[in-house]
């Protein structure tokens, strides 16, 4: 199947043609869509699992990476 679509500056749609190459029967028709809707999905419970699986702790919670040293 080959799509040619053309996203609309205006409102993030879609829209164009399809194709496909069956032989003897080929069809086409029209593409219209609304703005793409990204999900991450996980199998993590909540941040802390997920920091949990992946090698941190609650060190990570209190690092004063970036922060000025006002006690010096």
């Amino acid at each position: 199947m080959t799509v040619v679509a053309t996203l609309n500056p205006t409102d993030d749609s879609f829209t164009g043609t399809w194709t496909d190459n069956l032989n003897g029967s080929p069809e086409s028709g029209t593409v219209s869509a609304g703005a793409p809707v990204f999900t991450a999905i996980t199998d993590y419970k909540n941040h802390g699992a997920y920091v949990a699986a992946n090698g941190g702790g609650p060190d990570a919670a209190h690092s004063c990476i970036g922060m000025p040293d006002l006690h010096h």
